[in-house]
């Protein structure tokens, strides 16, 4: 629950949360406590509300390039997004996706968990050209 709620700048952000929020609105609506369960967890656990979006930012043949960017991101926390991202374009490429990261308004030092949402897409755009 936590990293589908994880909004940009929080190091909990994800994949998971990235895509789910494309397609939905996100609330908690509950914190179950283990006790309400039996044999009790170790954990506790959320419920979650969501929501469709009417328009989702990202959609039709533009969606495969925004989860392959996505992952992409993700695949290592610890890197910069720009080091992350070489991995799918290829070092080759790496004066477009300096480029591309540039007009997104992405500083490629970041670490993926600060990338907006639109951000994202706009990543998945430019990966389409």
């Amino acid at each position: 629950a936590e990293r589908i709620l994880a909004g940009s700048g929080n190091r909990r952000s994800g994949v998971l949360g990235v895509l789910v929020q494309n397609s939905a609105r996100v609330e908690l609506v509950l914190q179950v406590p283990p006790g309400a369960f039996h044999p009790a967890p170790r954990v506790h656990s959320s419920v979650l509300l969501f929501e469709p979006r009417e328009k989702t930012l990202v959609d039709g043949d533009l969606h495969p390039w925004f989860v392959r960017v996505v992952k992409a991101a993700f695949a290592q926390r610890r890197k910069k997004v720009r080091n992350a991202l070489l991995a799918l374009v290829g070092r080759d490429h790496a004066g477009l996706l300096d480029r591309s990261l540039a007009e997104a308004g992405i500083d490629g030092n970041d670490r993926p968990e600060r990338i907006e949402l639109d951000q994202f897409a706009e990543l998945a755009r430019l990966a389409r050209k």
